[in-house]
């Protein structure tokens, strides 16, 4: 960090007590944010923090920190996102539960807040995965994620037969993941009520690519594609990245519930 990145984080702290995440850059400064109140298990070494001002924010910051030599170390300029079109909400993934308003629903257009999985990666370039360090899924016009509760496959992502490749015939509500905008040319799966699967807790919950910065997703995390890009290429399988994602003043009610990961 130069002098001058050092004095105005001084200055920044001495008035305001904190240091927003949007001015940092690659830095240890363990004043910028504290996740070692996460509790995260030794195997996890990057993690992907969203952030936001209210719940009801529909959008946010992104930033990328990665464990060196024991301390959380934020590495790449932050990233604009832009989140539900109703904001947040606590979701179901490897914090400890929260029983706490508001509870990410089905069909609530709500980003997840708390810890998840991230991955595959998955987009509509079949050449992709060569290039990728992070595991990474075709997305062809015969897969599908499936929203309805009532289906034993809720909340998984299905590849249908080309024979059989209608998804009204299997589901009641699903998301196909070719899709004519391009949303999904890129993405990145965020494992949100996957461990368990918790019928009604959410479904198909994506980082993707955005409309526009201005515009909400339907309960994804949208960003533009070349940051999603930058994103997957910083991703590594080893390393067991995690997404953290809430508003600014609950980061410190979450914990992961296990040390195992």
């Amino acid at each position: 960090m130069t002098f001058l990145a050092r004095a105005l984080l001084v200055i920044s702290v001495a008035l305001f007590g904190t240091v927003p995440l949007a001015a940092a850059r690659d830095t240890c400064d363990p004043r910028l944010v504290n996740l070692t109140q996460l509790g995260a298990p030794e195997s996890v070494h990057q993690i992907v923090l969203v952030t936001s001002d209210f719940w009801s924010s529909a959008v946010g910051i992104l930033n990328k920190f990665e464990l060196r030599e024991g301390r959380w170390c934020e590495v790449d300029a932050p990233f604009p996102v832009v989140l539900g079109r109703r904001g947040s909400a606590w979701g179901n993934g490897l914090h400890k539960a929260l029983g706490l308003n508001p509870q990410k629903v089905e069909g609530d257009e709500r980003v997840p807040a708390g810890i998840f999985r991230l991955g595959p990666a998955f987009g509509y370039d079949k050449d992709l995965q060569p290039v990728l360090q992070f595991p990474y899924r075709q997305a062809t016009r015969m897969d599908y994620f499936v929203h309805d509760d009532n289906s034993a496959d809720y909340n998984t992502w299905v590849q249908l037969s080309e024979a059989a490749n209608d998804p009204r015939a299997h589901w009641n509500s699903f998301e196909a993941m070719r899709r004519a905008d391009n949303l999904y040319k890129l993405g990145i799966v965020i494992q949100q009520n996957t461990a368990p699967t918790v019928k009604g807790r959410g479904s198909a919950i994506f980082m993707h690519i955005w409309r526009s910065a201005t515009t909400p997703t339907e309960g994804g995390v949208g960003l533009r594609e070349s940051n999603l890009r930058r994103l997957i290429d910083w991703l590594t399988p080893i390393a067991n990245p995690v997404l953290v994602s809430a508003p600014r003043g609950e980061l410190a009610k979450l914990k992961f519930k296990t040390s195992q990961y």
